[in-house]
């Protein structure tokens, strides 16, 4: 027989899978798990239980998929965008941008009654008419003049900001609001493209004038003009349902570019919190296709400026030709036009961009690589100050990047800030799927990952000296990747492995390592969208096509690569990350079966760090109660001589807010730290006289105040007797479902959610409510080692462990075939009428799971408070037969 204790002192090689549980030899195993599930690991080696997700929206179609999309403008204006079928909603501070509630209505606003209700403020030959087919108004320009349509809008609610959300079709259109009739006074002139649009205003009486010009010679269309009110901010967009995640972005300052391979690109604008575009990218210039090579093949412009007709000698185009551009030089100089009308394969009508040269028959002419015909770009980013596209249908090799400073421009040349342009040549048309920026320009296709970089890697690319080369043939699959400093992860062709790109000095060159080697079965039936968390610590979240969210702890310095995987009552649709005051935020979809009928939330995981353990939120789609102190101005401060527990002090504050009627209990609170007092006399309206009642320290009861809330001013503070609440509601999002409830740091009895509200079983200050889940931690086989070698094979009995715990409710620990015991919780010592206080430091159990060859340690959570586990120490005896 061999005694040991082995130590168990960190996990964050992550879950291990089946194959590998036999690796006993390998260094990473003694860090590895069988089971790491609602739980990560810490890059320092502990596991711990994953935090709660706090609800924030329900999505805008409960039974259709929903994708979130990250806009980070800068670290303190971020937002996600809720991209739905044919919409965008948008989120930010932890809460969904809604427009205020105003009485204020657009008459015909869809214009299927005519225009009646809008008034034709149009100067010259201009007006405004009715597209009776498309219910659209037309604003009908002419030379020299403006059409101009005009509406007087009556709202009590001036003052108050208002959001007008509207179509435009066919070209530019200007929006103006007023406080009179053609005036300008509260919105000025903004021309906006063809798109969807919403804009914020706030009027200052009533009525404002909501008006819609166009100045030019063409007609244009504005739809569906309306107020929002008491409800989300919402803006259409081209994108189905099917086509969610298909969609490819790359941002540049208050500009998304987004890419679809059946769609133009596509804008997303922000202007404001409640202001945003959806258009087009009207690109200049290009990019073409190689110029034609046959001189028998010409085309006739029939003039050189404003809308013409193109006649080829040969079929030439087809209807979905509608959109492209086409480039023609008819002498000496180039100038392109884009095709607005299909007559036949030999004529179109087109609109001249750039002026041409001649209205002569030329076999100098390129058509535009991108339109309906040929498809757009699959994969776009930003590198080297331009904008980069590739993976259009018909040129799923060729990738196009803009004039340097230029992101709309691709007007072709040898210059060196000249739009560039190259086809990859490979044994098999390998489609480009993903595009990702950092020393070199990183291209996922679907045979290969391929580096884009000029010919003297110091130099930037031009023209005339870039190269794309083979590095990896893993193949990658249609997902976007996820950039972590110099490594691009993206997912392999077929979804079931996650890969690391980064260059390697050994080999001179890119590799591509798969991260998912050791632990197989973390990506169940594939992973279908990425999103990376930079702080507090280095996470990227996948989620996998069967509704769990796998995590990979990534620390390339430090070696730290480990998966854990986490489940919820539902199944994770979608998930992103962007930048949060405490650290980056991970937001996600859920499908969640409640209230009878399946339902998506868009949510967000609680930050890992908090303050006491009455802010510990552990609840899945959950809500919070918090009866304190909801204005930063108003601080207080506990001053005395006497810290003790029973002692007189002060509590002071910083500006006159006492008028003698407070009464009960009040409570200051500083991380872990707080402390209770009663109220017993006034002083002045600054100060008042109290008893220290109870003092709490690093979350234990002590007998003096801790050192952080002496004589410290402290916007953390509540009124008890005024705060405490004996029912919760808000909770219709879970109507008819049991819910874990945390009621002032203690766990409260279950409740079944009813009418929206749940009753509590006495009354709390804070408290967090929402669906329970459950924390799992599952060793891989004990390996002590034996006197004649390994243990495996040999019979074992664990006979107790302990537990190593920082800041934790006592979880539950056992074997494979026993039950999970409870650790040790309450102590002697503590307040019979509070919450056992969390724990840190060494518990130990009993293990009753008997003699086995493979004996395993089971640690679980289920309450709604944390567990951070340091170390796992089996005391371990092994009987070799």
């Amino acid at each position: 027989m061999t005694g040991a204790t082995p130590l168990i002192s960190s996990v964050n090689a992550g879950e291990f899978g089946p194959r590998m549980m036999a690796r006993v030899d390998m260094a990473k195993y003694a860090n590895a798990c069988e089971v790491l599930e609602n739980c990560f690991a810490l890059p320092q080696g502990a596991a711990m239980r994953r935090p709660g997700t706090r609800f924030v929206a329900p999505a805008k179609f409960a039974d259709k998929a929903v994708r979130l999309v990250p806009f980070e403008f800068s670290t303190t204006q971020a937002y996600q965008i809720e991209a739905g079928d044919g919409y965008f909603r948008f989120y930010r501070n932890r809460g969904q941008i809604v427009a205020a509630a105003t009485d204020a209505v657009v008459a015909n606003g869809d214009f299927v009654g005519g225009i009646v209700g809008w008034a034709d403020r149009s100067t010259g030959a201009a007006a405004i008419g009715h597209d009776g087919t498309l219910q659209r108004m037309n604003l009908v320009g002419a030379a020299a003049a403006v059409a101009h349509a005009e509406q007087a809008v009556a709202t009590s609610e001036t003052g108050t900001e208002h959001v007008v959300s509207f179509a435009v079709y066919g070209g530019d259109v200007t929006l103006r609001v007023g406080t009179t009739s053609t005036g300008a006074e509260v919105l000025a002139d903004e021309v906006l493209a063809p798109g969807f649009h919403t804009r914020a205003f706030t009027p200052a009486g009533s009525p404002f004038y909501l008006q819609f010009l166009h100045d030019g010679a063409e007609t244009r269309q504005v739809d569906d003009v309306v107020l929002l009110s008491d409800g989300p901010v919402e803006v259409a967009s081209p994108y189905s349902e099917a086509e969610l995640f298909q969609l490819k972005y790359a941002q540049s300052a208050d500009v998304l570019f987004i890419a679809h391979p059946d769609h133009p690109v596509h804008r997303l604008t922000r202007r404001g919190h409640e202001s945003w575009s959806v258009a087009p990218v009207d690109f200049v210039d290009g990019p073409y296709l190689d110029e034609n090579a046959d001189d028998g093949h010409t085309l006739t412009p029939s003039g050189m400026t404003g809308a013409i007709t193109v006649t080829a000698n040969r079929d030439t185009f087809v209807a979905t030709d509608v959109g492209r551009l086409v480039r023609v030089k008819v002498s000496s100089a180039w100038g392109y036009v884009k095709v607005t009308g299909f007559t036949d394969a030999r004529t179109v009508a087109a609109t001249v961009v750039e002026a041409l040269d001649g209205a002569a028959a030329t076999a100098a002419w390129r058509l535009g690589v991108w339109s309906d015909t040929t498809g757009y770009p699959r994969a776009v980013t930003f590198y080297e100050q331009r904008f980069w596209a590739a993976g259009a249908t018909q040129f799923p090799q060729r990738i196009d990047g803009t004039r340097i400073g230029a992101f709309e421009t691709f007007t072709p040349g040898t210059n060196a800030d000249d739009a560039v342009s190259y086809t990859m040549s490979a044994d098999k048309v390998n489609a480009i799927t993903w595009l990702s920026p950092g020393d070199s320009l990183a291209v996922g296709t679907v045979g290969g990952e391929w580096v884009v970089q000029s010919s003297d890697r110091n130099d930037p690319i031009t023209p005339t000296n870039v190269q794309i080369k083979l590095n990896e043939t893993v193949g990658s699959a249609d997902v976007q990747p996820a950039r972590v400093g110099p490594a691009v992860l993206f997912v392999a062709r077929g979804g079931q492995r996650l890969h690391e790109f980064a260059f390697s000095l050994d080999a001179d060159g890119f590799r591509a390592p798969d991260m998912t080697i050791l632990a197989e079965h973390v990506t169940g039936d594939g992973l279908r969208e990425l999103a990376y968390q930079h702080k507090p610590d280095s996470n990227l979240w996948c989620v996998r096509g069967d509704g769990q969210l796998a995590c990979f702890t990534y620390n390339r310095p430090e070696d730290v690569l480990g998966w854990s995987r986490q489940v919820t009552r539902g199944d994770f649709e979608s998930v992103a990350v962007i930048p949060g005051l405490g650290g980056d935020e991970v937001w996600c979809v859920v499908r969640r079966d409640v209230g009878g009928g399946g339902k998506r939330f868009v949510e967000l995981f609680e930050d890992i760090g908090f303050g006491t353990q009455a802010d510990a939120f552990f609840v899945d789609s959950g809500l919070s109660y918090d009866g304190g102190n909801n204005d930063p101005a108003k601080r207080l401060a506990l001053q005395g001589m006497d810290w003790s527990v029973g002692a007189t002090a002060t509590l002071v504050a910083e500006q006159a807010m006492f008028d003698g009627s407070e009464v009960g209990t009040w409570q200051l609170a500083a991380d872990a730290d707080l402390v209770r007092v009663e109220i017993a006399s006034f002083i002045s309206t600054t100060a008042l006289e109290v008893t220290i009642v109870h003092a709490v320290a690093a979350d234990q009861v002590v007998d003096a105040v801790a050192p952080s809330l002496r004589n410290t001013m402290t916007a953390v503070w509540a009124d008890r007797t005024a705060g405490v609440v004996g029912s919760v509601g808000g909770l219709g999002h879970l109507e008819g479902e049991t819910v874990s409830i945390l009621a002032d740091g203690a766990v409260h009895p279950e409740r079944v959610v009813q009418g929206g509200s749940v009753t509590l079983a006495f009354d709390a200050l804070k408290v967090h409510v929402g669906l329970g889940y459950t924390s799992t931690w599952r060793s891989v086989r004990a390996e002590a080692g034996a006197r004649l070698g390994t243990a495996l094979g040999q019979v074992k009995r664990i006979h107790r462990v302990t537990l190593d715990l920082l800041r934790s409710a006592a979880p539950k620990l056992g074997g494979g075939s026993t039950a999970a015991r409870r650790l040790k919780w309450r102590d002697v010592n503590d307040l019979m009428d509070a919450a056992p206080p969390l724990i840190s430091g060494e518990r130990s159990v009993k293990f009753e799971e008997g003699f086995s060859s493979d004996p395993r340690i089971t640690w679980i959570q289920d309450l709604p408070l944390p567990t951070l586990v340091r170390a796992v120490v089996p005391h371990l005896r092994t009987y070799e037969r």
